[in-house]
């Protein structure tokens, strides 16, 4: 049976203890603290950045199957049924056109006078 060997500090040298961590007790009575601004339009404005990078990470993140049905699927089989009902002579280009027409990202430009 083989031991295994332990070094041990040289006799007459003190053995420190660990630190002791401060034990933290939990309130069940208090809440988290709610961090807040002096300029309410700067906090919406924050909350307004996070909130888009969070929706692009989690765009990005999703697998591929998820990823279209969240983002072309609704618009292309509207642009489908769409297709389905007018029968252009051709339609890829029908619906290309019809893509481009109702993007849901795009900018509407403002109506000219």
């Amino acid at each position: 049976m083989a031991v295994d060997k332990v070094s041990l500090p040289p006799e007459g040298a003190s053995v420190a203890a660990p630190p002791q961590q401060p034990q933290q007790q939990a309130s069940p009575a208090t809440k988290p603290s709610t961090p807040t601004f002096s300029n309410p339009q700067a906090a919406k404005t924050a909350e307004k950045v996070a909130m888009n990078l969070q929706a692009k990470l989690d765009v990005a993140a999703m697998p591929v199957k998820q990823y279209l049905e969240a983002t072309v699927v609704p618009t292309l089989m509207l642009g489908m049924q769409q297709l389905a009902r007018e029968r252009p002579d051709d339609p890829v280009e029908y619906l290309a056109s019809y893509l481009l027409q109702h993007n849901p990202k795009k900018k509407t430009a403002p109506p000219a006078s």
